[in-house]
C-alpha cells in the first residue's frame, strides 16, 4: 500500500476525520470569488482512506493510503481537482437494522442509579 500526501493552502473542515474515505473530480473551470464556479470535467474518483491530518500554521497537510485498485494517480489529480472527504458507511449508520434488538445497561457506580429514559431508533432491513 502507498500514500499520497495533499497540502491544502487552508485549514480543512473540522469534522474531516483519519478513517473518512477521500474523493476527487477533475476540474475544468474554477473561479474563485463571490459565487464561486466549479465545472466537473469527469465522474468522481475513489482516491483512498485518511490515515494522517497534520494541520499547520499555513496549511493543512493530508496523507491518504492508496490501495492498488485507486484510480488516482499524478496524471489524473492535479492541483486544480476538486478534493472531498465522506464518513464510511460503516462507522455513520444512524439506525439498527434488522428484526431484533437486545440492549442492556450496566453501571459499574456502587452509588443508586437511577436510568429515566432512553430511545431507539429501527429500521426494517428487509420485506
Amino acid at each position: 500500500m502507498s500514500t499520497l500526501s495533499l497540502t491544502f493552502p487552508t485549514p480543512i473542515n473540522i469534522s474531516c476525520k483519519i478513517g473518512d474515505d477521500a474523493y476527487y473530480a477533475p476540474v475544468s473551470e474554477f473561479n474563485v470569488g463571490a459565487g464561486e464556479t466549479f465545472q466537473f470535467a469527469g465522474a468522481s474518483n475513489y482516491i483512498g482512506e485518511i490515515s494522517n491530518i497534520v494541520v499547520g500554521e499555513t496549511n493543512t497537510v493530508v496523507t491518504i493510503n492508496i490501495y492498488p485498485f485507486t484510480t488516482a494517480s499524478s496524471t489524473t489529480l492535479t492541483t486544480s481537482s476538486f478534493v472531498w472527504f465522506a464518513k464510511p458507511m460503516k462507522v455513520e449508520t444512524s439506525t439498527i437494522k434488522g428484526y431484533y434488538a437486545l440492549s442492556t445497561f450496566t453501571s459499574d457506580s456502587n452509588v443508586k442509579s437511577e436510568l429515566y429514559a432512553t430511545t431507539m431508533v429501527a429500521e426494517q432491513s428487509s420485506k
